[in-house]
């Protein structure tokens, strides 16, 4: 099943709204039709199954089912990039 961020302010009363960009991909590539069920995180470790009730393009918006905590890394990862010569 696949994840999308949705925006802690696009989370109100046990509904969501999704990003336009994030909207286009579930409606014209995954093809994903109301009814169809998604995983969502708000990059605030918390994690949620939803219900998708209108989808177009434009705009996805659904219902949240199962709200859980995230579950926090056990590790802390730093990426550095070398300077060419």
């Amino acid at each position: 099943m696949p994840h999308f961020f949705v925006s802690p302010k696009n989370i109100r009363g046990g509904s969501f709204v999704l990003a336009p960009e994030e909207s286009a991909h579930v409606a014209r590539v995954l093809r994903k039709k109301t009814g169809d069920e998604i995983r969502l995180f708000d990059g605030e470790n918390r994690a949620f199954r939803g219900v998708l009730q209108a989808v177009t393009p434009e705009r996805v918006s659904g219902r949240i089912v199962a709200e859980r905590p995230g579950v926090a890394a056990p590790y802390v990862l730093r990426l550095f990039q070398a300077i060419p010569k």
